[in-house]
């Protein structure tokens, strides 16, 4: 019989992954670990159980306790503590720390506006990590206790809301701006974000910010940004003070935009757009629509290859809105068109409306499943009223036109009539796989080459 030894911290981070989360037990999650794996985590050295096992044991209630052996309970009662009502909080110390080389991912969870002091003191402890996730925004109590200033490797930070001065900004960020190369910030009201501090790294930037000031400066430190994304979480402001600092000349480089842009921002954004080259991926949920912005988002046409644009539900249809840009763009492999007014879609399939049709691989209708179930392409025979819906079982198993159903949503199940007239539109785009309709893919037989003998 062979004898076991004892497994330490980072075997044991080697044996379960590099990704840790941090359950919360006053979250009352359902992701709560199974009694039936923690029995298996204790059989571990001692030191692993009185630093790790507080965490971990920290998610389970009495009743889910109830099925761990008394004995077991007795036996390693020094390691854990057993919480028996959920309104509890209590903080574990952690003894023993060691630095984790191994751990590179963590991901907190957690109802609390601020990070606990248990959270502070376990990603002090590692180092090495590259990845900070949140399940919810938090915020850091005091920049003197700073859990980044000693993490060399940070290269992504999600979920951090700023709603202090620029001095608390900088003291907390500045420690990890060479590394950073994804970034999820909010700035709340009232929030300032200082001039100076650079982020040379960062590539993907998250953010929601108010102030027109505080986006200009975090736009400014982001030379090297690539990819941005407007998150207006606090104020519908936020679209509009990113496009106003786009426009002043910050972030040269960037590839990629996904914004909200209401009505009296139309104008502003057109202008920004014209001003810039080379945007490969654009996302816009628009307000209204008009022919400067199709011809500015011309601009990047030889460049532009993922678009995707959504109108409003109380805004007018797009479809001669849409049918100037995809005249106009030739390199698009990814379109989202917005069907959403109910309309027929013969001219945006129409492939003669297309610069180039012939490079298009994955095509998504936004639409809801009632005006689906009602579409209908002109050239089909029977009126729009009279057509008849086909059991799901009919969709599910057979090949319509090559293309089949990939996803196990069975929740929408569009008339065959229309997937037919659909599909047989679809073979004057070569190269297309994909065609999604809200959330039901389709995808392409790839036919494969005869065998040779």
């Amino acid at each position: 019989m062979n004898k076991t030894t004892p497994l330490d911290i980072p075997e044991i981070l080697a044996l379960v992954g590099s990704h840790i989360s941090i359950w919360r037990l006053d979250q009352y999650c359902v992701y709560r670990f199974r009694p039936q794996d923690m029995l298996s985590c204790l059989l571990v050295s001692r030191r692993f159980r009185s630093t790790f096992l507080p965490i971990l044991w920290r998610t389970f209630d009495e009743e889910g306790m109830s099925n761990v052996p008394v004995h077991i309970l007795r036996k390693y009662t020094p390691y854990f503590r057993i919480h028996h009502n959920y309104g509890c909080r209590q903080d574990y110390p952690l003894c023993d720390r060691e630095p984790c080389t191994r751990l590179s991912q963590i991901t907190i969870y957690q109802f609390h506006v601020s990070l606990s002091q248990l959270d502070t003191m376990y990603i002090k402890s590692n180092p090495g990590l590259s990845f900070i996730g949140s399940g919810s925004l938090f915020t850091i109590d005091s920049p003197h206790n700073n859990p980044f200033s000693n993490l060399t490797r940070l290269e992504c930070l999600d979920g951090y809301r700023h709603n202090r001065c620029q001095k608390w900004f900088y003291q907390i960020l500045y420690p990890i701006s060479t590394t950073l190369k994804i970034l999820f910030i909010v700035c709340e009201e009232g929030s300032s974000v200082p001039r100076g501090i650079i982020f040379p790294n960062l590539k993907e930037l998250h953010v929601s910010v108010p102030n027109y000031q505080n986006a200009v400066n975090l736009l400014q430190s982001c030379p090297g940004l690539e990819s941005l994304t407007v998150i207006d979480s606090t104020t519908k402001d936020s679209s509009n003070n990113v496009i106003r600092g786009l426009s002043a000349g910050s972030c040269p480089s960037l590839k990629s935009l996904i914004l909200k842009v209401a009505n009296d921002q139309i104008i502003a954004l057109s202008r920004m757009l014209e001003g810039r080259t080379g945007l490969k991926h654009l996302e816009l949920v628009l307000g209204s629509s008009c022919t400067r912005l199709a011809k500015a988002i011309g601009y990047h046409a030889s460049s532009l290859t993922h678009l995707s644009i959504v109108r409003e539900w109380d805004t007018p249809p797009i479809v001669s809105f849409m049918l100037h840009i995809l005249g106009a763009c030739g390199q698009l492999q990814d379109v989202l068109i917005d069907n959403a007014d109910g309309g027929v879609i013969d001219d945006l399939l129409n492939k003669d409306n297309w610069k180039n049709p012939g490079i298009l691989e994955n095509l998504e209708l936004w639409s809801t499943p009632m005006i689906l179930r009602g579409q209908r392409l002109r050239h089909l025979a029977n009126p729009l009223c009279q057509h008849s819906l086909h059991p799901p079982s009919a969709l599910s198993v057979d090949f319509i036109h090559g293309w089949r159903r990939v996803s196990k949503n069975a929740g929408l199940d569009h008339d065959r009539e229309f997937l037919e007239a659909l599909f047989d539109a679809a073979e004057g785009y070569c190269r297309l796989r994909t065609i999604k309709i809200k959330d039901v893919v389709y995808s392409k037989a790839v036919s494969r080459p005869a065998m040779t003998y």
